[in-house]
């Protein structure tokens, strides 16, 4: 499978380019969903937690292949993939919600794969509060997260206006 591209324009071997492992047939997800099933007939969990903690900003953390421009494009409405460093120049903004909102996506695919082996066993992500620090340093929107997930776990030195902010965007959902 094609590895993530960085800012630098160098390959990251660790990630996978999210276009492709959201976009695509590919080997992952069924492998994903084998692993999730085998864990979970192994032991007995009482909740599954994603700790979500991925920059959507920086070098490592992030894929500016041109597929991933091409979808950012078609997404946000422009004529033509930006230049990977007119993302950052030009479209950071509208990129940190494309990144949120693929992360979303596969917080679903995690979601599916964990109900479809344990159907009663509520699947969760932890992350900052609902701030825009919280969607480019970790990659969380919680109003694009919410579908997802049947709990949402926040933290990080939250006043009561920003829980207040984090409960509304869950829309509901336990927090």
């Amino acid at each position: 499978m094609p590895p993530a591209v960085k800012k630098s324009g160098g390959f990251d071997e660790a990630q996978i380019c999210p276009t492709i492992l959201l976009d695509t047939d590919n080997e992952f997800i069924p492998a994903m969903q084998k692993w999730f099933a085998d864990r979970i007939r192994e032991n007995p969990y009482d909740m599954i937690d994603w700790d979500h903690e991925f920059p959507v900003t920086y070098d490592g953390s992030i894929c500016l292949c041109d597929r991933c421009r091409t979808a950012f494009a078609e997404w946000a409405g422009l004529d033509a993939a930006p230049t990977a460093e007119a993302v950052f120049e030009q479209h950071k903004d509208r990129w940190v919600d494309f990144r949120c909102l693929q992360n979303a996506r596969m917080a679903g695919l995690i979601r599916d794969a964990c109900k479809a082996a344990g159907p009663d066993i509520p699947f969760s992500v932890y992350s900052g509060f609902a701030t825009d620090r919280t969607k480019w340093l970790y990659g969380v929107d919680w109003a694009m997260m919410k579908d997802s997930i049947d709990w949402g776990i926040g933290g990080y030195n939250g006043d009561g206006a920003t829980i207040q902010k984090t409960l509304s965007e869950l829309g509901g959902l336990p927090f």
